[in-house]
């Protein structure tokens, strides 16, 4: 069975969020369901599966319980479930418990803990808990900030193609921050690849990118096509942007990037 991916899309100041990003997998009648958000299908899958023992079937479950998703939220039983997986060396466990940690959810908050878990998933090369990694390095949760060994975990997770991790990567090159170089144009290579699979903060930063000609040739409509997905996912600086774009641009190079952005749809990165 296919390991359900589950990763924190965005991270605050303040704390860790939880959010669900399934790759296209159709071998297996779980994920398929999961994938439709028919979560009582993927609920009455797993719950055997895992009542077995089978690790990646406790961390799906354990993922339903955590998020409330056709049963009722209960992080208790979600943290004895991926503390089950955990148990067997399953990273993904492993990272959600850090993630359970990090933010205090059905335990006490402890930095300590998370990082301890997180460096077991990152152990055996999961990208999301290489990520998480970046951000507790650039946010100084719990450690000694440092943008250094930031851009050194984002760079890490974003070659194995997680969405925040190429944003997060994104601006740090094109700030040159963390001893990365200074280079819009790979700045906006990196901003692009996490757009594309559809990460809202990447759209909009593609989209301002293409106005202000930053990294890539100047191109309007463009940065409207990508501004109005990135409004889509309520991204505010981009939907001002895409208005003040709409009131200068001729109706005809409205009507193709909206019509473009009706029709597009996320793409997987190649490195998943």
């Amino acid at each position: 069975m296919n390991k359900l991916t589950i990763i924190a899309l965005s991270l605050t100041l303040t704390g860790f969020a939880f959010a669900a990003d399934l790759p296209a997998t159709k071998d297996h009648p779980g994920m398929a369901a999961f994938k439709t958000k028919d979560y009582n299908t993927a609920y009455n899958v797993w719950a055997p599966m895992a009542a077995q023992g089978d690790a990646n079937a406790e961390t799906n479950l354990g993922v339903l319980y955590l998020r409330g998703l056709g049963v009722d939220r209960d992080p208790i039983q979600a943290l004895q479930l991926f503390q089950a997986a955990a148990a067997q060396n399953n990273a993904q466990a492993q990272f959600q418990l850090g993630l359970m940690y990090s933010k205090g959810v059905g335990v006490q908050q402890n930095y300590g803990e998370a990082m301890r878990w997180y460096q077991m998933a990152t152990d055996q090369g999961d990208p999301d808990a290489d990520f998480v990694m970046g951000r507790i390095f650039e946010e100084g949760y719990g450690v000694t900030q440092d943008d250094k060994a930031a851009a050194k975990w984002y760079r890490k997770s974003a070659e194995q193609g997680v969405a925040p991790a190429e944003y997060n990567l994104s601006l740090m090159v094109l700030k040159g921050k963390g001893g990365e170089k200074k280079d819009e144009a790979s700045a906006f290579t990196w901003a692009k690849k996490s757009a594309d699979q559809g990460f809202g903060p990447a759209e909009a930063q593609v989209a301002g990118m293409y106005e202000r000609g930053e990294g890539v040739a100047p191109d309007a409509e463009q940065a409207l096509f990508w501004s109005t997905l990135a409004a889509k996912q309520q991204e505010k600086m981009a939907q001002r942007q895409r208005d003040q774009l709409v009131s200068k641009l001729s109706p005809e190079v409205i009507a193709r990037a909206q019509k473009s952005a009706s029709n597009w749809k996320p793409t997987l990165s190649a490195a998943k």
